[in-house]
Formats: C-alpha cells, structure tokens, sequence
C-alpha cells in the first residue's frame, strides 16, 4: 500500500476506481495498459475471488462484463473506511458517518 495515501494502492486512485464496474472506466481510472488490466481482473476475479463478474440478463450474449467486489465488508472498507482513512487515525470517524447521511 502507499505511504502517502493510506488505504490506497500504487497507481490506483484509491476507492474510487474499486466503485467502477465496467472494464474500460477501470482502466481509465487506474491507468493500466489493457494487458496489465487483462491480467489484473483474471488474478482478481478467478485466482483470488476478490471480484465477481457479472454478465447482465438479456435476450442476446452480452460482452458488458461488470465487476463488483465480492466481499460486503470489503466494499464497506473501500466506500466508507479508506476514503476518509485520514479521519479515522484522527478519531474522527463521526465525520465520515455524516457526510454519508448528508447524501
């Protein structure tokens, strides 16, 4: 993880590319090469089970793979926890809890 930003990996932008679903807004928000990519979702979503991919429910095949993160105290940890990492080592986790509400 980086130092600099915890909760976050290198050359990610944090949670917020764990909250894209569609491959091609993954790859524009972290970056990588399309092979790299390739790599990474099968590691993740066959090797690890750490993403689901979810084919929609439709009278045609579909290639629209969506991916979402199969574990529900993972995907709280990246929507609620790491973006707002720096209250939480403040003690100030309240903070985050009403921004929430305010949504």
């Amino acid at each position: 993880m980086d130092e600099t930003r915890p909760g976050c990996w290198p050359g990610t932008s944090c949670s917020r590319s764990a909250a894209e679903r569609r491959r091609s807004r993954i790859r524009d928000r972290t970056g990588l090469s399309e092979g790299s990519l390739a790599r990474t979702l099968r590691v993740l979503t066959d090797d690890k089970r750490v993403l689901l991919a979810q084919r929609p429910l439709s009278a045609r095949r579909s290639r629209a793979v969506q991916y979402l993160v199969s574990d529900a105290y993972l995907r709280f940890w990246l929507r609620f926890i790491a973006p707002g990492m720096e209250q939480v080592l403040r003690g100030r986790g309240e903070v985050i809890a009403e921004l929430e509400q305010d949504r």
